[in-house]
């Protein structure tokens, strides 16, 4: 019996061993109880890319070819077209654009906005001038959606007649697949 009694302590020796060098691990895996959900937003961000990617599924960025009036096509649908180099080109110039006037749309809200809190702090604010400065902002925007709609038509227009078939096809699959969805929204 003493080799059971050994082999039982040593047993216990190495559990015990274990759980000793374990205890600090744990002891650092542990969440610090003074950060909040607060701390964690200013640590990441509020608007942290990997946790909030489905918020900006309808902005479009990423589109690979837009079809005015219609609507975008994805970049699976554009790769099986095998696209020549000038009509690869035309896409790319059309895509630099629409990326471009997402710039300056971002830069032009971000400089209005500025100005009217600048405006509130100073304590006087004009409705009618504010009104005017979005009229004429909007004017400008609508100017350089067209021409981004006019660089997306040159790339249409320089695609063959297969393709142009197979990208009408994808957006006769995608309405298909939505028109269940849009029945059931228009209904209530």
């Amino acid at each position: 019996m003493p080799g059971k009694k050994s082999r039982l302590a040593y047993s216990l020796a190495t559990v015990a061993a274990m759980i000793a060098l374990q205890a600090p691990l744990a002891a650092a895996a542990e969440p610090n109880n003074a950060e909040t959900q607060v701390d964690r937003i200013e640590r990441t961000g509020k608007y942290d890319r990997h946790e909030h990617q489905r918020h900006a599924r309808s902005q479009q960025r990423d589109i690979a070819f837009m079809i005015p009036g219609y609507g975008p096509v994805g970049k699976k649908t554009l790769d099986s077209l095998k696209l020549t180099d000038s009509q690869q080109q035309k896409v790319n110039a059309a895509q630099a654009e629409q990326q471009a006037l997402r710039a300056a749309h971002k830069s032009t809200m971000k400089s209005n906005m500025q100005a009217r809190f600048a405006k509130l702090e100073e304590g006087r604010i004009d409705p009618r001038a504010a009104l005017q400065a979005m009229q004429a902002t909007q004017q400008e925007m609508s100017q350089h959606r067209l021409d981004v709609a006019k660089k997306w038509l040159q790339a249409w227009e320089a695609l063959d007649a297969d393709q142009q078939k197979v990208l009408t096809q994808a957006l006769a699959d995608r309405h298909e697949h939505r028109k269940d969805k849009m029945l059931r929204h228009s209904a209530s």
